[in-house]
C-alpha cells in the first residue's frame, strides 16, 4: 500500500499521485478471471464464482486506503483520478493537465476475451447483493466518476472553445 511503503508521497504539494479505478464488480469478475486463468489466489481455495465475488468487502477502499469519514479527502489527494472504463478519456485528460499531446491508450483488456463471466452474465439480486456488500467502493468509485466527469467537461468546453476560435480566425482569414 501505498501510504505504508511510501508514506512521503502523501505530502501535499511534494508528488502528483495519479491512478485509474474500475468499477468493484468489474474490478471483483477481473481478478476472478485471472485467479482462475493461472490457478491462484482465492481461486485454488474458492472457484465459484459467486463464493468469488463474496470473498472480501470493499477492494478498492482497502487499497487506497479509505474510510467512509475520509474516502472524499483521500481521494482529493490525488493529482488525478482516471476511470479504467474510459481509459482513453482518462489518458486525454491526463495529457491535457500535463501538458503534453494526446496519446492513444497502449492496452486492452486480454484476460476478458473467452475466460469467464462478465457482469451481465449475474442475477440482479447477486448484483444488487454485492452492491451492498462493498457500499464503500461503490462510494469511493462514484466519487472517482464524478470528477472525472467534471475534468472531462472541462476539457470538452476547452476543446469546442479552441474549435470555435480556430473557425472564428478561419473565417476572418486571420489562419
Amino acid at each position: 500500500y501505498l501510504h505504508q511503503r511510501y508514506p512521503e508521497m502523501l505530502t501535499p504539494g511534494r508528488f502528483r499521485l495519479i491512478t485509474l479505478v474500475r468499477d468493484p464488480l468489474q474490478v471483483r469478475l477481473s481478478l476472478y478471471r485471472y485467479e482462475k486463468k493461472l490457478k491462484v489466489g482465492l481461486y485454488n481455495k474458492v472457484n465459484k464464482l459467486e463464493d468469488h465475488v463474496f470473498s472480501g468487502g470493499n477492494y478498492l477502499a482497502d487499497r487506497f486506503p479509505a474510510t467512509l469519514e475520509n474516502y472524499k479527502e483521500v481521494i482529493d489527494r490525488y493529482f488525478f483520478v482516471g476511470i479504467l472504463e474510459q481509459a482513453q478519456a482518462s489518458l486525454d485528460i491526463l495529457a491535457h493537465m500535463i501538458g503534453k499531446p494526446p496519446q492513444k491508450f497502449p492496452w486492452e483488456n486480454a484476460t476478458r476475451q473467452s475466460n469467464g463471466p462478465a457482469s451481465d452474465e449475474l442475477s440482479d439480486e447477486l448484483v444488487a447483493k454485492f452492491r451492498e456488500q462493498n457500499s464503500l467502493d461503490y462510494l469511493v468509485y462514484d466519487y472517482c466518476v464524478q470528477k472525472f466527469s467534471e475534468k472531462l467537461a472541462m476539457l470538452d468546453s476547452v476543446e469546442n472553445h479552441k474549435s470555435t476560435s480556430r473557425a472564428s480566425a478561419t473565417e476572418a482569414g486571420v489562419l
